[in-house]
């Protein structure tokens, strides 16, 4: 499994990711550079701010990543990735949004 792919499945289920629990948890240090490839794919993900205290005790901000589903998918927000894992397969949901992309340009 890609970063990527386990980035959009981490977000399916849990809908919001800052980078310190990406390396942590999904072994991904650059998630921003994650986020942008998924977002040039057409997945829906915003970025907010969130303020953490670091370990010399100062205030700082970083990111916050929260998804949401394309479009044609709202009809699944809210639920669970386990859920839904069986029955949407997100490569061919990739798939899917690069030829809707690719459509839109040729118009």
């Amino acid at each position: 499994m890609t970063q990527d792919q386990r980035l959009l499945h981490y977000l399916a289920e849990n809908k919001q990711i800052d980078p310190l629990t990406s390396w942590k948890e999904l072994g991904i240090y650059r998630l921003s550079s994650c986020v942008h490839r998924l977002r040039k794919e057409g997945w829906g993900i915003k970025t907010g701010r969130k303020e953490i205290i670091n370990s010399h005790g100062e205030k700082c901000v970083v990111a916050l990543y929260n998804f949401s589903y394309p479009p044609f998918l709202d009809a699944l927000n809210g639920c669970k990735y386990d859920d839904i894992k069986g029955v949407i397969d997100f490569n061919s949901v990739t798939v899917l949004l690069k030829a809707l992309k690719h459509r839109e340009r040729k118009s």
